[in-house]
């Protein structure tokens, strides 16, 4: 079952002018909104903003699927609601996936417990070269790191909370392409 609440997508990139119907009509199967044209949509800092208080979800799956398919760049903000946490979610071409970080309702990004007990278990594991044989995938190239000491302690717990973490990308202006004739 869904939910309905906020969300908003700021989308950046070129658009060619004779996608901009498709485009259109992703932005209506998600909003309900039929924008019409481009210039009726608002614009933020150089890029589209559309903003829905009742997305399912709060989320514009169509939309970002069209955006990826399409190569358009976006980044999503959801709020919390019931079980959904608040999330900042952004894609830009060359990336195979979403990044996701989660979010207290203000918009600032948080870590989970989980994530940060992976952290303190590793260097639980790193400080007594015994308990290499614990180490596991990503925690053998980040021990011979810390252990060569090409990264300190907390050099280490920096780099792995941005990689949890991360910030989100600066997104292109959002421009239409004119198609050759």
């Amino acid at each position: 079952m869904s939910e309905m609440f906020y969300g908003r997508i700021n989308i950046g990139g070129e658009l060619p002018e004779d996608k901009v119907p498709e485009f259109l009509k992703a932005i209506q199967e998600d909003t309900g909104i039929t924008y019409g044209t481009l210039d009726r949509i608002p614009k933020e800092e150089e890029t589209l903003l559309i903003e829905d208080s009742e997305a399912r979800n709060g989320m514009f799956n169509n939309l970002e699927t069209w955006c990826q398919d399409n190569g358009l760049s976006y980044i999503r903000i959801s709020s919390a609601c019931d079980v959904y946490s608040a999330e900042t979610v952004w894609w830009v071409p060359g990336m195979k996936e979403p990044m996701e970080v989660f979010n207290t309702q203000d918009q600032e990004p948080y870590i989970r417990k989980s994530d940060l007990e992976d952290i303190l278990s590793f260097l639980d594991k790193v400080k007594d070269p015994k308990n290499a044989s614990l180490l596991i995938n990503d925690e053998k190239k980040w021990a011979m790191e810390v252990i060569e000491g090409n990264d300190d302690p907390i050099a280490f717990i920096r780099k792995r909370i941005d990689e949890i973490c991360p910030n989100p990308p600066y997104l292109t202006s959002f421009g239409v392409k004119r198609c050759p004739v």
